[in-house]
């Protein structure tokens, strides 16, 4: 995986659990516990949850940078 890789133009930026889950490789569970952890942030729409691609995006490049 390698979201900061795409362009993130043509691509809408809220996603599912499903979506996000299967953008990161992982399991919708364990989405769901980003969320419930804070460490994803969950938007709650007509009582369906979305997460936004760029704060993915965004967690992916600061991991990156502080990996070393």
């Amino acid at each position: 995986m390698n979201p900061g890789a795409e362009s993130g133009r043509d691509k809408p930026y809220l996603m599912s659990v499903r979506r996000a889950a299967e953008y990161l490789g992982r399991s919708e569970k364990a989405v769901r516990h980003l969320y419930e952890r804070r460490i994803l942030t969950p938007l709650r729409i007509d009582g369906r949850v979305f997460i936004d691609r760029r704060e993915i995006d965004d967690k992916y490049e600061q991991a990156r940078l502080h990996a070393y």
